[in-house]
């Protein structure tokens, strides 16, 4: 029978990038706010490299609270001070995200408007490979159309988006991991199930943080 090392050696020929150093990759790292009771409600700070989801009504400070950390990201994550920030809400206020602490500038911030969720997937991979991305915004769940919903809103089904948020949190979660960068997802909670925005819920790795009005 083969030792654990010899074994392991054997395998990390073929999968090198599988195996991690538990003492690196099994700590969260944290990022400390300048709130108390935002560090203590984070488990300690903020974590790197991890997703959240921020849920709550409508109009009750899931984006300015998502916006303030991205700000604390640009001041003290200096290895990775680019925010991304996806709109698909298309009421992103540049003037109070600054008030917030948020810089926009070319060098500390990209603005994203896709046509589709998984359009968004694909450059947020794309972008956290090859830039300096400390925090992605994806702004909102709610409102994030897939392929299918855009080219034939009829044949659009119940649960599709949550199918898209599904796969495309999968697909990007070991690239947030690898880089450490974290990422924050909005979700309106909806009254009527019949609403818009009514069958869409995070299914992804992560924290739920419910906010009420």
């Amino acid at each position: 029978m083969a030792s654990t090392t010899a074994l392991i050696n054997k395998l990390k020929k073929t999968y090198a990038d599988a195996f991690a150093d538990v003492k690196e990759s099994g700590t969260v790292q944290r990022l400390f706010l300048e709130s108390p009771q935002l560090n203590f409600i984070f488990g300690g700070g903020f974590g790197l490299g991890r997703i959240y989801e921020f849920s709550g009504p409508e109009s009750g400070g899931k984006s300015t609270l998502a916006t303030y950390i991205g700000g604390e990201i640009q001041k003290k994550y200096a290895n990775r001070p680019i925010v991304v920030y996806v709109d698909f809400e298309r009421s992103f206020d540049e003037k109070y995200a600054n008030t917030l602490g948020l810089c926009t500038s070319e060098d500390q911030f990209i603005f994203l408007r896709p046509l589709t969720g998984e359009d968004g997937f694909k450059i947020l991979k794309q972008l956290v490979e090859e830039l300096p991305v400390g925090l992605i915004i994806w702004d909102s769940l709610a409102v994030t159309p897939s392929v299918a919903q855009v080219e034939d809103p009829d044949r659009a089904t119940f649960g599709g988006t949550a199918r898209l948020f599904a796969n495309g949190l999968k697909y990007i979660n070991p690239y947030l991991s690898k880089f450490n960068t974290s990422m924050i997802v909005i979700n309106q909670e909806r009254a009527n199930i019949g609403g818009y925005g009514a069958d869409f819920s995070c299914v992804g790795p992560g924290a739920e943080i419910v906010i009420d009005e």
